[in-house]
């Protein structure tokens, strides 16, 4: 009896994993903090409240707002999938695994990573893998809209898996 209760608690826990890998909540791009506060309705971020945008942020394009982007940046899109819908990511290419080897996006669909050619689908807002050589979707952050005092902001923190 106890050798089928730690075997099915080893089925479960190694599903649970597949499952996290497999919704792109754990990536080996190591997780650093990451804090943003974005006012929307502001000049520079008003783009983002139209599908298929994005803004991104590095440690060398920090404005207001921004206290920490993560291992490698912050992207931010904006998708459809029953009205416009927020996504984040951190920019480094889960292949090249270096901080200063960031993807971008080339259209309002995808990101590329401009050192090994990787391509990433943000259609769906899930930064899913769609040509290698890289084998991991890129990582994922937890991203929400929030209204203070009638005023829509997005707020972008670390996720952990």
């Amino acid at each position: 009896m106890k050798d089928k209760l730690k075997i099915s608690f080893l089925i479960l826990f190694g599903l649970f994993v597949s499952a996290c890998k497999n919704v792109n909540q754990c990536s080996s791009v190591p997780a650093h903090p990451v804090f943003i506060q974005l006012n929307i309705l502001v000049d520079e971020y008003w783009h983002l409240n139209s599908p298929f945008e994005n803004a991104y942020f590095t440690e060398r394009n920090m404005p207001i707002g921004v206290e920490s982007v993560g291992y490698g940046g912050v992207l931010i899109i904006t998708f459809l999938d029953n009205g416009l819908q927020y996504a984040a990511f951190d920019m480094t290419c889960p292949y090249e695994m270096n901080e200063n080897v960031r993807v971008f996006p080339v259209n309002g669909f995808s990101a590329e990573c401009p050192t090994c050619g990787s391509r990433f689908d943000l259609s769906n807002g899930l930064g899913i893998l769609a040509k290698g050589p890289a084998t991991e979707h890129l990582r994922r952050l937890n991203i929400q809209r929030v209204h203070r005092h009638s005023v829509p902001f997005l707020i972008v923190t670390q996720r952990y898996c």
